[in-house]
């Protein structure tokens, strides 16, 4: 089973409501929102609107041809969805308790809102607190997210990693009535450590070679809605 973190209300079908487990929640600081899913994270909905594209830094885009962005007045950043890679929960079932797991899902979510909403309000988006009207809506996913050496503890890790992890990501773009205009998506790992070498990690490293990657995703972003 998998381990998803999801801050967007959950509506299942009750054709499947037999396999999932729902917390409905709306947001970061009130609740986490769980899903143990038999089928894994879901990706990108079909739209046949959509047609393949280009981007630097994404290894997938579609997007609504003839799209102008800039025509939206704000943009409304909803908050990061997480999935964790199987693997890796297999890997620290006995190690990490679901609470754990909770902290590590809303911190990483929370990294990769902070980025957003400061790279594009660089960028010169103006950044809505909620959904409105004539605002662009962003909705991004972590999926995959792999962390190499995972540090829960207070004292000085004895942890070497090449990287600190990898993950992927989603973004879908829409209008605030749901209609799809442009999906991207990519895998990278962190940056390496000293030039590829195996190098000391802990808790803190660990989130700040996320937030690059982040930035760097958030970044791209930027320049894809320009």
């Amino acid at each position: 089973m998998n381990f998803i973190y999801n801050p967007h209300p959950i509506r299942v079908n009750l054709l499947y409501q037999s396999i999932l487990v729902g917390i409905e929640v709306t947001m970061h600081s009130l609740l986490v929102g769980l899903l143990i899913c038999l089928c894994g994270a879901a990706g990108f909905a079909y739209s046949e609107e959509l047609k393949p594209n280009k981007a630097e830094g994404f290894d997938r885009v579609q997007v609504v041809p003839g799209q102008n962005f800039k025509a939206f007045k704000s943009i409304y950043i909803a908050p990061t969805g997480l999935t964790f890679n199987k693997q890796w929960l297999n890997d620290n079932r006995d190690t990490l308790s679901n609470t754990d797991r909770e902290k590590l899902a809303i911190q990483y979510s929370k990294l990769m809102d902070e980025s957003l909403q400061k790279q594009l309000s660089k960028g010169g988006w103006q950044i809505s607190t909620n959904p409105c009207a004539d605002c662009l809506v962003v909705v991004p996913r972590l999926s995959d997210f792999f962390i190499n050496a995972t540090d829960m503890g207070v004292s000085i890790s004895k942890n070497f990693v090449r990287v600190a992890g990898h993950a992927r990501v989603e973004f879908e773009v829409k209008q605030v009535d749901g209609t799809v205009l442009a999906q991207l998506s990519d895998f990278s790992e962190t940056n390496e450590r000293s030039g590829g070498k195996l190098a000391q990690t802990n808790r803190g490293l660990n989130l700040w070679d996320f937030r690059h990657l982040m930035t760097r995703w958030s970044d791209r972003l930027g320049q894809f809605l320009t």
